[in-house]
């Protein structure tokens, strides 16, 4: 039988060889137990990468839907708060106006229009509202404020109503101002783009859309009864008491009758809201499912781990045993 030797020298580095690698392997261990998580994810994984891959896109995709859901959601909440304003301001002031109309008493028809001009300008400031520097009710043009403040819109509407002698007369003329295509309000009062917010991705397979703008339709009537208000006592023609009398009755009336238009744009920004909350809802589900998926691929088994480090702190032990027996071979020692 022949034996193949190698030298001293050789046999050191191949034990130092031995010994560098098992440490490794035990450091290795050690902080995949204190941690654990695997040190070494190609192994663990054994080179499949397209798991960790698919759920790592998933959740940077979620994450960003989150973001997107987070603002669309705070720009409905806005929307939905300025709307309400407005819609309790006119529902409290159509009484006072209706009722101030049929006394005919010019005092409280001048007081009732007065405070009628205070609300237009809160009105107009709830439309004109902005969220991170960018304007709710403006469409896609959120660079800019979307309507005139109320002073310039009751300047524009005296210059409107001049002329008109008979409360028909100044009331169709502002009805046409808010109201016809081409008119006043489209032209010179409203500021913003005519084309609403573009859809905005909540998940993979729904969207979200703020429609609304100050131009809609459904915002022009309460509006013009606000407006129609504040006007009569800036009028000279309104100084006739009964013409006066006649138009803040019928503004009121249009208040009221307005109500509904606005029930309707807060239901729409409702429906919104609920899309996104249920959105949310699905992604956050899924967000927690990927991240506990990332976490089962991420961590080692406590046991498994415990026992393969028992195992290399064994086979460490016999290699410096080994080394220890190796030191001690010489000569002398063998001639003893």
């Amino acid at each position: 039988m022949q034996y193949v030797s190698i030298g001293d020298l050789a046999q050191s580095f191949l034990m130092k060889h031995q010994s560098a690698r098992l440490k490794g392997e035990m450091l290795g261990l050690s902080q995949t137990l204190a941690s654990g998580r695997h040190e070494d994810m190609a192994k663990a994984l054994r080179g499949e990468f397209a798991p960790l891959a698919s759920i790592e896109n998933g959740i940077t995709a979620l994450s960003g839907y989150r973001t997107a859901t987070s603002e669309f959601a705070t720009l409905l909440s806005m929307a939905q708060a300025e709307l309400g304003t407005m819609q309790d301001v006119t529902a409290g002031l159509a009484p006072a106006l209706i009722s101030a109309g049929n006394s005919g008493h010019p005092a409280l028809v001048a007081t009732t229009a007065t405070d009628a001009r205070q609300k237009l300008d809160g009105i107009v400031s709830a439309l004109n509202v902005r969220v991170a520097d960018r304007s709710v009710f403006g469409g896609q043009a959120t660079d800019r404020t979307p309507l005139l403040d109320g002073a310039d819109i009751l300047n524009e509407l005296g210059t409107v109503v001049a002329g008109a002698t008979t409360a028909d007369e100044i009331l169709t003329r502002v009805a046409d101002w808010f109201r016809a295509p081409g008119g006043g309000f489209e032209t010179v009062a409203y500021k913003g783009s005519v084309t609403p917010f573009s859809p905005i991705p909540l998940s993979e397979r729904d969207t979200g859309q703020l429609a609304i703008t100050a131009l809609d339709p459904g915002l022009r009537p309460a509006l013009e009864a606000v407006a129609l208000a504040a006007l009569v006592d800036r009028l000279p023609q309104l100084a006739d008491p009964s013409v006066a009398a006649a138009v803040m009755t019928r503004a009121g009336e249009r208040m009221l009758e307005s109500q509904s238009d606005l029930a309707i744009l807060r239901s729409a920004i409702g429906s919104q809201e609920a899309r996104s909350e249920a959105a949310r809802v699905r992604n956050e589900a899924e967000l927690a499912a990927l991240k506990i998926a990332r976490s089962d691929l991420y961590s080692a088994d406590p046991y498994e781990t415990a026992t393969q480090l028992q195992l290399v702190q064994a086979q460490l032990e016999s290699v410096y045993t080994m080394t220890a027996r190796l030191a001690r071979l010489s000569l002398s020692e063998y001639l003893k």
